[in-house]
């Protein structure tokens, strides 16, 4: 479902997703672009940012 606000179009995504990124970019100190907002919790700005795949190495997947 995606929301439009003033300033953001809000897309939900599951909750193992949304901690996965947010874990990721706590750890890269990206903790500006967080933001509460009061109808739905905390929402990721992510103007200026990118998603990208992660490359899996070889043993990675093996313990998958």
């Amino acid at each position: 479902m995606i929301r439009q606000t003033y300033s953001h179009a809000i897309l939900e995504i599951s909750p193992e997703a949304f901690q996965e990124i947010k874990s990721e970019l706590e750890k890269a100190n990206y903790t500006w672009c967080f933001r509460d907002n009061n109808d739905i919790g905390i929402i990721i700005d992510m103007g200026g940012l990118a998603l990208a795949e992660k490359k899996i190495n070889q043993e990675e997947k093996r313990n998958n």
